[in-house]
């Protein structure tokens, strides 16, 4: 009875690696095309969470895989928070050093932890790298989100085009995507450890899938959808007044 919803998740495995690495691709050709350098950090977050689908499908059968589940999810948080750092706080203070220091101890405490799970296979093990880990992608997401939130609150009333003003919306809505996925890693555990029900993990990974979509869909309409009306908007209006993209984010990055 669980085969229809494997092939469910292994579906959207396969659509969230194809679409991770497009997103990728096309972010690689906006990085070599503008000075927004802070991109490349995206797309190692893209590429470390586009393989975590098929690792933890493969966790039943090969247990080690979940260590590289660990290994991939602390890139692809380091990533996300040089990001952040980059794009939005790169001339001025911030708790970065205090951010990464936590997040990154977390995720290697997590790791640690799912080594001794698989050693002894105790549940309270497998728990407490699962909070872990939760911990470590909240802490990560939410000062992504509150970062993009608080740059757009900085610039919304100066003459910047509406579509720059949607993209750090969508850039922060998608890093809330990510802190639901790491909230729902502890209450996915508990239920799988303990009422042992048929198809949990399954529904859980297809939740988990749906918003890392989510989040791969927000960023490449953000970057990807939105980067080409902008760069339209200048063609049509020819607009002098009108801030660029780059003018835009070392404004951001100065705290101006």
């Amino acid at each position: 009875m669980e085969y229809p919803i494997n092939i469910v998740n292994i579906v959207l495995s396969l659509f969230l690696l194809v679409f991770f690495i497009s997103v990728s691709i096309k972010l690689l050709s906006t990085l070599r095309k503008t000075k927004l350098s802070h991109i490349k950090w995206l797309i190692f977050v893209f590429l470390a969470t586009s393989s975590v689908g098929f690792l933890k499908m493969g966790e039943k059968l090969f247990p080690f895989l979940e260590i590289g589940f660990n290994i991939l999810e602390l890139i692809a948080i380091v990533s996300l928070i040089l990001f952040t750092k980059h794009a939005f706080y790169q001339n001025r203070k911030s708790s970065f050093w205090y951010i990464l220091i936590l997040a990154v101890g977390l995720s290697i405490g997590a790791t640690i932890a799912s080594v001794g799970k698989i050693i002894s296979g105790e549940i309270p093990i497998y728990l407490f790298e699962l909070y872990l880990l939760s911990h470590a992608v909240i802490i990560a997401s939410i000062w992504h989100a509150s970062a993009a939130f608080s740059s757009l609150n900085s610039i919304k009333n100066k003459n910047i085009d509406k579509n720059i003003l949607l993209r750090y919306k969508l850039i922060g809505i998608s890093a809330i995507f990510l802190s639901i996925q790491a909230f729902l890693f502890p209450i996915h555990g508990l239920l799988n450890s303990f009422l042992k029900a048929t198809y949990i993990p399954e529904i859980y990974n297809s939740i988990n899938l749906c918003l890392s979509v989510s989040f791969a869909f927000s960023q490449f309409y953000a970057w990807i959808v939105l980067g080409k009306k902008i760069k339209q908007g200048k063609v049509d209006f020819h607009s002098e007044k009108q801030l660029s993209e780059e003018e835009i984010a070392k404004m951001i990055n100065e705290g101006l």
